[in-house]
């Protein structure tokens, strides 16, 4: 197997999407394509898994593997490459003002995955990712604040068990939580939760049956 040592290129995106040149000997090749918002955290040359992780978080990432015949005729050969948005995204709408003592917010997704096989175009094995946020100051006592956290689909999965939000306070005391089952992940798609978080604002709407039961004759 031949291949090419992986060095990530930091730049912006305007450069990201721009011209590659390769140099590729003749033959069949498999060739790997991959663009993050942010920078992952490791990269297993041996088996092309990246891997993110709370200090760098995952967003948004964009993959594709193309397969090229290079023949002796070939000679600056150019092709178009569209790169697909591989990761899922889960999310929290809060319509209630976040409170003056909130400070900040953990999320943790039960059955996700921050590694990502780019040889395969899947995720990693399944497990529990977490991602902590700081609000800043200037959201306090605002409505309608959105948080997300990202990630890959394991191979076969189409939904993860379980979905926590938890609010803290500067103190790291639980001010509030929310917990959602069985949250349905596609990929380059995302899921909304939206509600109150911090208020209770449940309304109960009343209906009358009027059907009677069998009756209960007794003669005399």
């Amino acid at each position: 197997m031949l291949y090419q040592k992986v060095v990530r290129i930091d730049t912006i995106e305007s450069r990201a999407v721009g011209l590659v040149k390769l140099d590729l000997p003749f033959g069949k090749h498999q060739i790997c394509f991959l663009a993050s918002t942010t920078p992952w955290a490791e990269f297993d040359e041996q088996t092309l898994q990246v891997i993110w992780n709370k200090e760098k978080p995952l967003y948004s990432v964009w993959s594709k593997v193309v397969e090229v015949n290079v023949k002796p005729k070939d000679k600056d050969g150019e092709r178009h490459v569209a790169l697909d948005r591989v990761v899922a995204f889960v999310s929290a709408t809060i319509n209630d003002k976040l409170p003056e003592n909130l400070y900040s917010f953990r999320q943790t997704l039960q059955g996700g995955s921050w590694t990502y096989d780019v040889l395969n175009q899947t995720g990693g094995v399944a497990s529990q990712i977490t991602h902590d946020y700081i609000v800043p100051a200037e959201n306090i006592g605002k409505a309608k604040t959105s948080i997300g956290i990202y990630t890959f689909l394991p191979d076969g999965v189409n939904s993860v068990s379980n979905y926590t939000v938890m609010a803290y306070d500067e103190h790291q005391n639980v001010i509030q939580f929310h917990s959602f089952d069985d949250v349905p992940l596609v990929q380059n798609r995302y899921t909304n939760y939206v509600g109150n978080f911090f208020s209770v604002a449940n309304t109960c709407g009343f209906q009358i049956n009027k059907t009677w039961d069998t009756p209960n004759i007794i003669e005399y």
